[in-house]
């Protein structure tokens, strides 16, 4: 297996790291390291995205001794690469154009929580789109669920309080019928 087959789970990692990062940095710091992770996830999603184009077919990861029903496993092919290519870029673009108004919205102490969040959140998105077993995206799907909650309440403007209570409520509804339906 070639080097750039292991780039979906480094991109995970790398979010995951990166938040680790930020919760320990301040305000422009955490900026920073969020802008900078976003920027090599991006890479690596497109560098993903021409190795699967090259090879002309999917990549099945197996993270430990079991296939996917009992272990977890990461699959990639064209649809996944260009999704993650997608939204890494999305998430760049709003990390970099959102700035002044994370700088207005936001108190400064809560700067580098915020970023915290976007990093868990580029990490459940990738681990979504790689994932091959139910588990681990259900896993991910509320570490999605949290980290979207997290956002929204983190302005304490208005009513968002509220509209993340809700958010979260139909999303943990959401989540258990998706875990109903594995079961069934």
């Amino acid at each position: 297996m070639d080097f750039i087959a292991n780039f979906p789970f480094f991109s995970i990692i790398l979010c995951l790291f990166s938040a680790v990062i930020c919760s320990i940095l301040r305000g422009r710091g955490a900026k920073i390291c969020t802008i900078a992770a976003e920027s090599i996830l991006a890479i690596l999603s497109f560098a993903t995205l021409w190795y699967v184009h090259l090879l002309q077919k999917p990549v099945t990861f197996m993270m430990g001794h079991f296939p996917a029903p009992w272990g977890n496993e990461i699959r990639f092919g064209t649809l996944e690469a260009v999704m993650a290519t997608v939204f890494s870029l999305i998430l760049l673009c709003s990390v970099l154009g959102g700035s002044k108004f994370v700088n207005r919205d936001i108190f400064p102490q809560k700067i580098n929580l915020y970023y915290v969040l976007i990093n868990l959140l580029g990490a459940a998105l990738m681990a979504l789109i790689y994932t091959n077993d139910i588990f681990t995206g259900y896993v991910f799907l509320e570490i999605l669920t949290l980290t979207s909650g997290g956002i929204l309440m983190i302005r304490e403007i208005g009513r968002t309080t509220l509209a993340a209570t809700r958010y979260m409520i139909l999303n943990l509804l959401g989540s258990g019928l998706f875990r109903l339906g594995s079961i069934l």
